[in-house]
């Protein structure tokens, strides 16, 4: 059997439609969560207030906010934009936490890679500043960002997590 034969059921996948880029359970989401505030504007004012506690502990993080609230007043192309609200939404609430729950250096090596785009592409990439001896010791002390009272329980880092977010 010659490679074109063998290869031709994968010819037709390659030459199928793409909707599902489109159309896939992440911009359902991302959808959703517009149709959600559209709904319900105290929606998003309620995730804006949990943002905002923790306004001035870091200056990454107040930056990122201040992005974050001029590209939520500017109504256009909202459903192009979806993802991208989406993930400077969680990125912002990751950073609120980590601001008022962890400690500093955590903090600030999440604020400098992830709110001030100081890392590089592959994972864990962070800025040659952090404190890493640190950070290790909160993993290793069990370190947890709120416990579930404060936070809830599907809220709360695991030290693992938290520590290499």
């Amino acid at each position: 059997m010659k490679l074109t034969e063998r290869l031709a059921p994968l010819a037709s996948l390659l030459n199928c439609d793409s909707h599902s880029i489109w159309e896939g359970s992440g911009n359902v989401q991302c959808l959703e969560m517009l149709r959600a505030v559209k709904k319900d504007a105290g929606t998003l004012e309620m995730v804006l207030q949990e943002i905002r506690a923790a306004g001035r502990g870091n200056t990454h993080f107040d930056s990122f906010a201040d992005r974050l609230e001029r590209e939520l007043a500017d109504s256009t192309q909202l459903e192009a934009r979806a993802r991208r609200l989406a993930e400077l939404l969680a990125l912002a609430l990751q950073g609120s936490l980590l601001v008022r729950h962890a400690p500093h250096e955590v903090a600030d090596a999440f604020c400098a890679s992830r709110l001030a785009g100081d890392a590089g592409l592959a994972f864990g990439t962070l800025p040659a500043d952090t404190d890493f001896d640190v950070i290790i010791e909160a993993h290793d002390r069990g370190f947890n960002v709120g416990t579930s009272e404060q936070v809830g329980e599907e809220f709360a880092l695991s030290p693992r997590s938290a520590a290499i977010a």
